[in-house]
């Protein structure tokens, strides 16, 4: 999961279509600070989810959730968020949640056979 998540890019390339890239950044920042919240640096446990929008007008999504702790701190933020943005807003990160489960049980499922 701390490889930037270059999966996430893959699986959400399409943008909902009305989305304003401007209000997907800000809404990082806020699932990014959430996520944080009471979190020290210290085990390496910091959530990176920092959303950019590109010269063009593209938005990108770097994600970084370094362990399994972080991993459910960055999944609670965004469901205690999601009650509070724009329907298409919330659809978006909604996927963004669902792949980051998904990828957490894949990695989780790896982890236990090995």
């Amino acid at each position: 999961m701390s490889a930037g998540a270059g999966w996430l890019y893959d699986q959400l390339r399409e943008i909902p279509r009305g989305a304003d890239p401007n209000v997907l950044v800000e809404w990082s920042d806020i699932i990014e600070r959430k996520a944080n919240e009471g979190s020290s640096d210290l085990n390496g446990g910091r959530v990176k989810f920092k959303g950019t929008v590109n010269d063009e007008g593209r938005f990108a999504l770097d994600v970084d959730a370094p362990n399994p702790d972080a991993i459910v701190r960055l999944l609670t933020a965004i469901q205690d968020s999601l009650t509070l943005m724009p329907a298409i807003t919330r659809e978006f990160y909604g996927s963004v949640m669902v792949g980051l489960a998904s990828e957490a049980e894949k990695n989780d499922g790896l982890a236990k056979d090995s």
